[in-house]
């Protein structure tokens, strides 16, 4: 795997920790403090390095995509069996 896409995916899976625990049920986190701590953290690494992301090989980039899906489900409280379509529309 390329270097830079291993870096981005450490950076996000620490960012999904975060978000994992300001979700859990008993936190009491609502939905839109969710959706903008995604946009903070998750979002904003990918963002940065998408010209990169574009160069490079598809299965590449497809490491970084189960990250942002897990993260969204957590964000809006979508089941795991929801499709990742409807999750960034929904975001």
């Amino acid at each position: 795997m390329a270097p830079h896409i291993k870096i981005s995916k450490a950076k996000t899976s620490r960012a999904l920790n975060i978000l994992k625990t300001l979700a859990h049920h008993s936190k009491g986190c609502i939905r839109k403090v969710l959706l903008l701590l995604y946009q903070a953290l998750i979002r904003l690494i990918l963002n940065y390095a998408s010209s990169i992301y574009e160069q490079s090989p598809r299965f590449y980039v497809k490491f970084l995509e189960p990250i942002q899906n897990s993260v969204l489900r957590f964000a809006i409280g979508a089941f795991r069996t929801s499709p990742a379509i409807s999750l960034g529309a929904e975001a």
